[in-house]
This record gives structure tokens, sequence and C-alpha cells, in this order.
């Protein structure tokens, strides 16, 4: 299979099919939602999830006067209620959640608003906002998590199918969102590092621990006298003797939290 080169407009269709969210927010009174395909987890310590939203977006405005709000996963069975998050806008079509027969439920944690029908909900309180191109990142700390039964440490994916989306079409054609969906998903369980794979990931480990052990021990202010009992553990290691900076700037995050 040979790669050709594609037109650098396409780049959101290459990255997709991804798994759309719908993003909930609440302002003295008003409600909107709308649906996201740009996020990513981000930290797992604090856990922290990035969704980059435009700021011409309602739910953008709701979001920042706010500071709450929520996260959801919708079943592929509400697929015909995206054209409501996805194209119209509560600014200027009010209601529409009710209009498009979803409801709102309230968080336990922080009482963001949830969609009810939603098959996972996260609450999310605003970490952080900044400016990224022509969306900014939306940056919030997760407070609460909620999921049907399907969800037990892993998503079985028996009763839930995911929504993916892989873009739309552009014009002048008539402008169509695509989605795929699956009814049987095919669930495999590969064995972390396996075969002559463990050995390097247990070093990996034991490369991580050493460092953070030794910095434990240590004030902040007189880190730099371990740069050459670190720079020989490097070494032990058959790694690049700079490699220490980024061992330390790791470690250093898990410490001081």
């Amino acid at each position: 299979m040979v790669l050709r080169r594609v037109d650098i407009r396409d780049l959101d269709r290459v990255l997709y099919p991804k798994i759309p969210v719908v993003v909930a927010a609440e302002y003295k009174g008003r409600v909107s939602a709308m649906l996201a395909a740009w996020w990513t987890q981000l930290s797992s310590d604090p856990p922290l999830i990035g969704v980059a939203i435009a700021p011409e977006r309602y739910t953008y405005k709701l979001i920042l006067k706010s500071t709450i709000y929520s996260i959801n996963f919708l079943d592929a069975a509400h697929l015909d209620k995206t054209p409501y998050l996805g194209d119209a806008s509560e600014r200027f079509y009010p209601g529409k959640l009710a209009k498009a027969g979803l409801n709102i439920s309230r968080g336990e944690a922080l009482g963001a608003p949830i969609i009810a029908e939603a098959s996972a909900a996260l609450e999310m309180k605003l970490f952080r906002v900044f400016e990224a191109g022509d969306h900014d990142m939306i940056i919030g700390e997760v407070a609460s998590i909620y999921a049907i039964g399907d969800f037990n440490g892993v998503w079985k994916l028996n009763s839930y199918r995911p929504i993916m989306y892989l873009g739309r079409t552009r014009r002048p054609a008539p402008v169509k969102r695509i989605y795929a969906t699956c009814r049987d998903f095919d669930v495999k369980e590969l064995e972390y590092a396996p075969g002559e794979l463990k050995e390097q990931a247990m070093k990996r480990v034991k490369v991580m621990e050493a460092v953070e052990e030794l910095l434990k021990k240590t004030p902040p202010s007189e880190w730099g006298r371990l740069k050459p009992v670190l720079e020989e553990l490097m070494r032990e290691n058959n790694l690049e003797a700079d490699d220490v900076e980024y061992y330390i700037d790791d470690a250093r995050r898990r410490l001081f939290k």
C-alpha cells in the first residue's frame, strides 16, 4: 500500500473517525450543548480534559461565565439528535435540547447540567483556557464520572455503541455530516509489553522509579548535585546523558502535583 499526498485542508478528515462528545453548560438558567470532535485527555493527575471550542459558540460563553460544565457521550441510538447539537445554536434557536428530545439532569458533585440520555458523563470544573489558532482549548478538571452498566472498569460495548464522526462534505455540494456506527465490535485483549518487549518496559519503569526515589530524598534546591549520579544512571541503562533533564522534569511533576 502506497501513501499519497492529500490536501492539507483534509487534516481533520485524516484524523477522523473520532467519538464526538456533547459539551453542556448553563448560566443564569440558560442551558446549551454542542458536539465537539476535537477533544483529548491531557493529564491523569489531576484528571484534565481539553476540548477545542470556537469563541463564537454559545456554549463557550456559558462555560466561561459559569466555570462548570459537562462532557457527555451519546449512544448511536441518538444519532438523529446530533443536528440539534452540531448545527443549531442555542443563541439563535432557544430550547433546542428540548426540541431534540434531550433532557437535562444534574451532577452530584457540581450540579453541572448532564444529558440524561448519555451513556457516560463527566462533570467538569474549568481549569484553564488558552488560544489555539481559530479555536480556544478549554481545559477542565474532572470532578465526577457517571456511566451506564455497560461500563465495568472498561467498556464491554454490549449495549453502548459509540457514535463515530468522519467529517462533513464541502460546499458547493449539499453539506452533509458523515457518521459511522458499529453494531458488533471485535474486541481483543493484548498482553502489555509481550515477549521481547517486557524486559525493556520494565527497565523504563525502574529508571523512572530510581530517579523519583533520589529526588524524594533531596530538597529541590539541591537537585543540581544529583546530576552526576543521575547521569551515571543514564549510562548504566544505555541512555543519553542529557536524558536526565527529561526524567527530572517528569519526576518533578509527579512529586509536586
